[in-house]
């Protein structure tokens, strides 16, 4: 193992114990290259609405308008990354998100995998807004915020037949299957 990295988009507002991790593995001559991406504040609003104030609801209560959710989320991301930049002055990387054509492919340059024939895979794509109602309607009916919000999934697999179930209808209906093909 030549690299080891290490990402994940809640150490920006959760500094805490990672800061320290990081500190210890440089003082133990480990290099460390600390790789931050920033969007702008509208785009990062929305999409964080979107993933935690509807998809996957983080706190009690009814699904909030915009407006009122924003209200409990920190989006100061120059003051999120000081200590950052104070602790790491030579090894902390900023770029701009919404500059960047493919992040994966930069992030693959930066980090010197750019000929590892790593693919970029779009995977985390917004979800459709039938999607994103169903989710509302799941959250807002079960009574305030469960520790993991219910997916669209979950619901759907309460609704939708089973494989046992769909293996039933088979066998109940064999002998029109036949009479079917016949005619077919």
């Amino acid at each position: 193992c030549h690299t080891l990295i290490w990402s994940n988009e809640w150490f920006l507002q959760r500094t805490g114990f990672v800061i320290d991790t990081v500190s210890a593995l440089a003082a133990a001559n480990v290099e460390v290259q600390i790789v931050s991406y920033v969007r702008r504040h509208d785009a990062w609003a929305r999409s964080a609405y979107i993933q935690w104030g509807i998809r996957d609801k983080r706190y009690p209560g009814k699904t909030r308008p915009f407006a009122q959710w924003l209200k409990y989320e920190a989006m100061e991301f120059a003051v999120q990354l000081e200590p950052w930049l104070q602790r790491f002055p030579r090894h902390c990387v900023v770029r701009n998100f919404d500059a960047i054509d493919d992040v994966v492919a930069d992030f693959q340059w930066l980090a010197g995998l750019d000929g590892a024939g790593l693919e970029s895979v779009r995977v985390n794509e917004s979800p459709s807004a039938e999607e994103l109602v169903l989710r509302m309607l799941e959250n807002d009916r079960a009574a305030g915020r469960a520790e993991t919000p219910v997916a669209v999934s979950t619901v759907l697999e309460k609704l939708l037949p089973s494989a046992a179930e769909l293996a039933a209808v088979r066998t109940r209906m064999g002998a029109d299957r036949v009479a079917l093909n016949r005619i077919l």
